[in-house]
């Protein structure tokens, strides 16, 4: 679903709107102009990098939610079963985390070639999803 929504609706609605006039004036051209016009879509998809990485996983370092809900239940627990329930780790999200970071490498991975300029982003999503 990431990979349809997030990569390709992007990538053909961005590239076809910017090019909806050429197109209809040479149907021919369909494919060269749609090449041509994917290298400016690199900076929504380097653009989606940068709120993954610096808005989403930061978030994660933060925990704003589970530290409201760990002191929330602390303070409000009566048995000491109870406070090591309000304080125990949450867990890790497997199917969301890797969903996300595949996405990212693929996006990484498929413009590298056509706008190298997004490696440095990735790398830097990476290198955070590293440290966290």
């Amino acid at each position: 679903f990431l990979l349809i929504d997030v990569f390709f609706i992007t990538l053909l609605s961005s590239s076809i709107l910017d090019t909806i006039n050429e197109i209809i004036d040479h149907p021919k051209s369909l494919f060269s102009l749609l090449g041509s016009s994917v290298p400016a879509v690199a900076i929504i998809e380097i653009g989606y990098i940068l709120i993954q990485g610096l808005m989403v996983e930061t978030e994660r370092i933060v925990r704003v939610f589970f530290l409201l809900y760990a002191f929330v239940f602390h303070t409000t627990s009566t048995t000491e079963v109870e406070q090591e329930q309000a304080s125990k780790p949450e867990e890790f999200a497997y199917g969301g985390n890797l969903a996300f970071s595949s996405l990212i490498f693929t996006i990484c991975f498929c413009y590298s070639t056509i706008a190298p300029l997004i490696l440095p982003f990735g790398l830097l999503y990476f290198s955070l999803n590293y440290i966290i």
